[in-house]
């Protein structure tokens, strides 16, 4: 029976990562951390064969609580979870010795693959140290095993094989033993082990997928990892969604465009606007920007009708100047929000046009324009 502490500060997502243990494994023996400090003081008191754990949490984030449990348990095996944006975060928590790393909400596969597979990498720290008691330091090298060969032969006690990268390994229980772990004899043919290592260094067949596993789920959102999945999965065509088609319209008198060199300042919004195409994975079609007049805001409303989703920042206000609405009502807006409750960006509008494109109207103050981009946009871009 394994015992698993879950340390996250969201209840929803600790209810949702017990189902999925208990559920994989009803023997799982499974305790509850809802901040880093009450991790940390079970982890002091209490042995277990692993940990998830959030990175941004309250008292204590989970890169701190790691380096401390590091200090005193260098064997526990840890799972970082890790929400949009904190990637830098986990791969950072990966150097400082966590397993793995898993974005949330976690995909279902994902999640239990690296938890059989921690669980496993544990038990066998565990074995090796037995082995290790047990084994002799000198051993005769009989052949190698290279990257490309389909097979290697098994050999026998007191007898060893220089395996390189990439290379098959005998069956049975092995150790791959790190080149800086040990010397050659080259005149007598003999290995010198220095120390044996806490793992085996061995990647076992099956162990990221099992036989007719899925692999990658319908509405995935596609990113490094996965593409290079389907590159060593030997596919060379997989079905996906288009990019959505944005328009993009900045507004504001006092913004320098090449109609109003007279301005006051830059458009930053426009950074973010291309960055975040980058980012989200839409298909910016055309940015423009344009003073606060709706004649001007319809003349390039009706520039182009190539995309699938309109932005417009800045002219979205609760005041007097609420522009971009009065503009769109001959292209039959149907306005399914006009507020959030949110600050910075209350004034947030989200609707349809009769076209069957839908808009989203935002406010102009640059902090309004980032905030509501990377936690409205990104969500909504990425529903289609």
């Amino acid at each position: 029976m394994s015992k698993i502490l879950i340390i996250e500060d969201e209840e929803p997502i600790r209810r949702v990562l017990v189902r999925i243990l208990t559920d994989e494994d009803s023997s799982f023996e499974i305790h509850e951390a809802s901040d880093g400090k009450k991790g940390l003081d079970l982890i002091k008191n209490d042995s277990y064969d692993l940990v998830l754990c959030d990175i941004k949490m309250p008292k204590v984030d989970g890169i701190e609580l790691l380096q401390r449990t590091r200090k005193t348990n260098s064997t526990v095996p840890f799972i970082m979870l890790t929400g949009h944006g904190n990637i830098e975060t986990a791969v950072e928590s990966m150097k400082l010795g966590a397993y793995d790393f898993i974005s949330k909400p976690p995909d279902l596969n994902r999640l239990i693959n690296s938890v059989r597979n921690a669980l496993e990498k544990k038990e066998l720290i565990a074995e090796n140290k037995i082995l290790r008691k047990k084994v002799a330091k000198k051993y005769e090298i009989i052949g190698e095993s290279k990257a490309g060969d389909k097979f290697s032969s098994d050999f026998n006690y007191k007898q060893t094989k220089l395996i390189y990268t990439g290379a098959p390994v005998p069956e049975g229980k092995k150790i791959v033993i790190p080149k800086e772990n040990f010397s050659i004899d080259k005149e007598n043919k003999m290995l010198n082990i220095k120390s044996f290592p806490k793992t085996d260094f061995i990647r076992k067949k099956g162990s990221d997928f099992k036989k007719n596993q899925i692999c990658l789920n319908k509405n995935d959102i596609l990113n490094l990892r996965s593409l290079a999945l389907v590159k060593n999965l030997k596919e060379k065509k997989i079905f996906v969604k288009k990019k959505p088609k944005v328009f993009a319209i900045v507004t504001g008198d006092e913004i320098i465009s090449k109609n109003n060199p007279k301005g006051l300042i830059e458009s930053s919004n426009e950074v973010f606007i291309r960055y975040y195409s980058e980012i989200f994975g839409y298909d910016l079609k055309k940015i423009v920007t344009v003073k606060d007049n709706i004649k001007e805001l319809k003349r390039n409303l009706e520039s182009t009708d190539d995309y699938d989703f309109l932005i417009t920042c800045g002219g979205i206000s609760k005041g007097k100047y609420d522009l971009v609405k009065e503009a769109l009502k001959d292209y039959g807006l149907k306005i399914f929000f006009d507020k959030l409750k949110i600050k910075p960006g209350k004034p947030t509008t989200f609707g349809k046009l009769k076209t069957n494109k839908f808009f989203l109207g935002i406010p102009g103050n640059p902090i309004s324009c980032f905030v509501s981009i990377l936690f409205i946009f990104s969500k909504m871009i990425n529903s289609f």
